[in-house]
């Protein structure tokens, strides 16, 4: 296995980094702006809530999609030494 460091595992994602992040931002930030000028009612305090449960969420999301990617396996690739085809139906 390759040795891990920062290098090797930072990556920015210029749609995610650059789009999604800077929108759920702006997103929970007029959630504030609206719940405050309502008087703190309780859709306002909800969108805040739900704005915030986005935004907190989306970097776990990120990385566990990138995981995924990493960890499917290759269906074209040989089974390892000692293992049997499954023939396809």
């Amino acid at each position: 296995m390759a040795e891990q460091s920062f290098q090797s595992h930072g990556k920015w994602v210029p749609a995610y980094h650059f789009f999604v992040l800077p929108a759920l931002l702006i997103n929970l930030g007029f959630s504030i702006y609206w719940c405050v000028k309502a008087w703190f009612t309780v859709s306002g305090v909800l969108s805040v809530v739900v704005a915030a449960a986005l935004f907190a969420g989306s970097p776990r999301d990120a990385v566990c999609a990138e995981l995924e990617s990493v960890r499917v396996p290759r269906t074209d690739a040989a089974p390892p030494v000692g293992w049997k085809a499954i023939p396809s139906a």
